[in-house]
């Protein structure tokens, strides 16, 4: 049995209709033609068809199978939440205002502690987990402090501890 193979990619008006006009990828003509992308790739060189940029490239996809770009469809989402290197939850926002189409990562614990307080924490308003524990944000856990007296919680906790551990301050 005869595979029959596409040869239009050796034809510059077919390959520029192909890629710019109708905008398929070189893997959506190479599949077309029944030959490998960097084939069709070679083509494009060779008749001097701009290749698009990885934005473009991005653009197109998009347009073409919405949804498969998206934060839920990732193989990678967990709903939003990560650790920050801290240790702290982080929480995705959306925040009017920044650059990243309104969303940023926040810290869970200034969340809960905005949402108890019913407003935005003020300049110098501190979140402090009560049990050292940086992921545990109940409400309970969590005073709103100076950062003052938050040094002053943590140096305080730190003798404590040495004290009870090894006998001494």
């Amino acid at each position: 049995m005869k595979i029959f193979l596409n040869k239009n990619y050796k034809d510059k008006d077919y390959l520029y209709k192909r890629y710019v006009l109708d905008e398929y990828s070189t893997r959506m003509i190479a599949e077309d033609c029944g030959f490998a992308y960097s084939t069709i790739w070679r083509y494009l060189n060779l008749f001097g068809i701009k290749r698009r940029n990885f934005s473009e490239a991005n653009r197109i996809i998009r347009k073409t199978w919405p949804g498969i770009y998206s934060r839920e469809n990732h193989p990678r989402w967990k709903g939003g939440k990560t650790i920050s290197s801290g240790g702290y939850l982080l929480q995705l926002k959306q925040e009017p205002g920044n650059n990243l189409g309104g969303l940023r990562y926040t810290a869970e614990h200034i969340l809960v502690a905005e949402k108890a307080l019913g407003r935005k924490m003020k300049l110098g308003e501190i979140v402090h987990h009560i049990n050292g524990n940086k992921q545990d944000n109940r409400n309970r856990n969590l005073l709103i402090c100076s950062q003052s007296y938050h040094n002053f919680l943590g140096k305080k906790m730190a003798d404590l501890y040495q004290k009870e551990h090894f006998g001494y301050l």
